[in-house]
């Protein structure tokens, strides 16, 4: 063992014992153990969008490593990264709705013996304004005025999706290529659009809807984890897969479900037939992909190497 590593952990023995006040001063060891990887950088997102950014990987001996556990964290949601080369692949976006024009990313170290957590900025993150279009649209009057009985329904499902949301991997990936658009026919309704229902209710769409008649195969945009397949209000027959990296699709208004909560599917999977369930106009496949917490535009996933 070094004396450099001695060192290190009598700083850090002492620092956890001391008053709350100095437990950051164990970034000061840290940080030279770190060195160049914790230059502050800068990136750019679009309103609604994703970027996969690449950012240097910390340099920290591997004796050290093991003591601690480590997340990213932007915008105060931990998002996904993987090695590529000697840097860190990281999967952001920006959201539709944000107040700032500006956030941060920082790491968050957790010592593996004391469970506490110390925070290091390593990034800031410009988030570009993007414009987008409306529409006026007529559904079904029972899925603008709800009743007591729907509205429950929409609430239970909207806790159990949350659930699905929340149990999502991160630290792990199941794709190993790029990601492909689920249909390659005429596109209906793009991202973003601000909605205005039967007159009197606003939304703004958070996906991307394909031309499809009925029972159009539909397939996986890439390798994943089936984590929901149901019916939902809104939605109708839908399903989601979580690709890792807090990267997620969904796929709605099926006519069909042809996959099971747990399965494995590969990139091409046929995962249902297309349908007009739910809340729709005509059929038609709504594709949505979400990334590090956020709806998003789903071709700025496909437009990136991965």
């Amino acid at each position: 063992m070094t004396l450099r590593y001695i060192n290190f952990l009598a700083l850090v023995l002492f620092f956890t014992s001391c008053a709350h006040h100095k437990e950051i001063d164990i970034f000061d060891p840290l940080h030279a153990y770190f060195g160049e990887g914790f230059e502050l950088q800068h990136s750019k997102v679009d309103r609604g969008h994703m970027e996969r950014v690449l950012i240097n990987r910390p340099n920290l001996d591997p004796e050290l490593a093991a003591l601690f556990t480590k997340k990213i964290f932007c915008n105060e949601q931990e998002v996904g990264f993987k090695r590529k080369g000697d840097k860190l692949a990281l999967y952001l976006s920006a959201p539709y709705h944000y107040d700032e024009d500006v956030f941060s990313c920082y790491y968050q170290f957790t010592l593996n013996d004391q469970k506490r957590s110390y925070s290091y900025p390593f990034m800031q993150v410009l988030i570009r304004p993007y414009e987008f279009e409306s529409e006026r649209l007529n559904v079904d009057r029972r899925h603008v005025e709800l009743s007591d009985e729907d509205l429950q329904r929409w609430e239970s499902e909207r806790d159990e999706l949350e659930r699905v949301y929340s149990e999502l991997e991160v630290h792990r990936s199941y794709f190993t290529e790029p990601f492909k658009r689920p249909l390659n026919s005429v596109i209906t309704s793009t991202y973003g659009r601000e909605r205005v229902f039967n007159d009197n209710v606003s939304s703004w769409h958070n996906g991307i809807d394909f031309r499809a008649w009925y029972d159009t195969p539909i397939p996986a945009s890439n390798r994943g984890r089936v984590v929901f397949a149901g019916d939902l209000f809104f939605n109708g027959l839908t399903v989601i897969i979580d690709h890792g990296l807090g990267i997620v699709t969904l796929y709605c208004h099926l006519n069909e479900i042809k996959v099971e909560v747990g399965d494995i599917v590969p990139k091409g999977k046929i995962i249902g037939l297309s349908g007009n369930t739910g809340r729709t106009t005509a059929p038609h496949l709504h594709w949505g992909v979400k990334v590090a917490g956020n709806w998003i535009n789903g071709f700025s996933l496909t437009d990136i190497e991965m």
